[in-house]
């Protein structure tokens, strides 16, 4: 075998293994954005809020970027006790390969508590408590 002939089949090698990664990069990419996983995503979401908080808890829209690694939610609603406009999560990039996904940072706007008022006392005060507590003391940094 001639040495350009070793170096043409070498080129061709990594090319198809480029091509290859390429491929499987565009083909997770349409996926994570695929209207099939950005549902899945929403109802498990819901029901894993849902569990923890012990409260209905609600997305209508769920927007996920792949590339820079985030997840926008828009309209959650945890009932009887806040509304939450857009609620955005950022976490590292090299975690969705190793499977455990760190938390970088929470944006929370439009937030919105509910409080009843009954007999000049708050009436919803243990349940805004359970939450406030469960998210401050379970997922402090």
């Amino acid at each position: 075998m001639k040495k350009y002939e070793k170096k043409t089949r070498l080129r061709l090698y990594f090319l198809a293994f480029l091509l290859f990664i390429v491929t499987i990069t565009a083909g997770a990419a349409f996926f994570v954005k695929s209207a099939y996983f950005t549902s899945w995503l929403k109802s498990y979401l819901s029901s894993d809020l849902s569990k923890i908080l012990q409260k209905k808890v609600t997305i209508k829209k769920i927007q996920i970027s792949f590339f820079s690694p985030q997840i926008l939610l828009g309209d959650v609603r945890i009932k009887g006790v806040a509304a939450v406009g857009r609620v955005s999560v950022s976490f590292g990039p090299v975690d969705i390969l190793r499977r455990r996904i760190t938390i970088y940072d929470v944006g929370i706007a439009e937030p919105k508590i509910k409080i009843l008022i009954k007999n000049n006392k708050i009436a919803n005060y243990k349940e805004i408590a359970l939450v406030e507590k469960y998210l401050a003391e379970k997922h402090a940094v």
